[in-house]
């Protein structure tokens, strides 16, 4: 069985204990559970990974640390707060040859994995747009830019295979006024091929939105995570029929787990989401954060 260690027990790191007591391929001992007293796990040799879900602002420092020790990491997204720190950690586990996994549950979710199925079905893609609105959780240390759009650029480089080759943003720092600390922000990716995507995000609407609308020639996807029916096909041909896509019921949190505990197993052999993602999203969220401190200047990604 694979013994696990994580770091941070808010909001986030209690689902990751409540998840890993369900499991029967791990197991998280009660004493690698710990917040900022977590510098003896750095000499525990009967760990085999550990789950860094702390600040964002914090990931890099804890990071660094234990990829220098050798360990197996999930960082939670985004991996740091800046892409020279990404960098640094990327370069740092390829020399170690450590397995590194960024948290980037929807690539998990297996709603989004039906998307993925479907989606060369759609024909040619006009464009695409993501939501993802609530009140709060507020963060002290980073913007609504890196706290929610992670999950909307994350699916975008997924579902489109390639960075966008610029972007523009706009934001309002409504609580904090005169700062980088963004309650709402609006972006506008151009990937290749002429393909546009539209990410609005806010941590201060009284209405929760987390959904997706693919527009392509062939038929409309519309993806609602608030929804029982999460996955909506519309047929743009002929009837204009429209479709429920079926999907695993299983907890994304649960499969990003056995995604890592799989790795563990298997030394990196098996299919995962690669630190390479959380590496890009970071550059593509600099990018969006610098276009935003513009005033909207169009930012390109080489």
């Amino acid at each position: 069985m694979i013994t696990l260690a994580l770091v941070g027990r808010g909001r986030w790191g209690r689902n990751y204990i409540n998840t890993i007591k369900t499991l029967s391929s791990c197991k998280l001992p009660d004493k690698f559970i710990k917040t900022t007293d977590y510098k003896h796990l750095l000499i525990e040799k009967n760990i085999d990974g550990v789950i860094i879900a702390t600040p964002a602002s914090t990931h890099f420092q804890i990071s660094k640390e234990f990829l220098e020790k050798g360990f197996n990491i999930l960082i939670e997204k985004p991996m740091t707060t800046n892409y020279k720190d990404a960098l640094e950690l990327f370069k740092l586990a390829r020399s170690k040859k450590n397995i590194v996994m960024v948290g980037h549950i929807y690539l998990y979710n297996p709603a989004f994995l039906e998307v993925k199925r479907i989606f060369n079905y759609l024909g040619k893609i006009k464009y695409i747009t993501f939501e993802g609105m609530d009140y709060g959780p507020i963060r002290a240390d980073i913007s609504a830019l890196w706290d929610w759009a992670p999950h909307d650029i994350s699916m975008a480089i997924d579902l489109l295979g390639s960075l966008p080759v610029e972007v523009c943003g706009y934001g309002l720092s409504a609580l904090r006024p005169n700062t980088k600390y963004y309650d709402m922000c609006s972006l506008k990716l151009k990937f290749p091929k002429d393909i546009f995507v539209f990410i609005n995000v806010s941590w201060l609407s009284r209405v929760k939105k987390r959904n997706m609308v693919i527009v392509g020639e062939k038929a409309t996807l519309v993806f609602d995570d608030t929804k029982k029916k999460k996955i909506i096909l519309i047929n743009n041909l002929g009837n204009k029929k429209t479709y429920y896509p079926s999907f695993s019921n299983k907890s994304p949190l649960t499969m990003e787990i056995v995604s890592f505990v799989d790795l563990i197993k298997n030394k990196g052999r098996t299919k995962s989401f690669s630190l390479k993602m959380g590496l890009d999203v970071v550059r593509v969220l600099e990018a969006c954060d610098k276009s935003i401190q513009a005033h909207g200047k169009t930012i390109k990604i080489d």
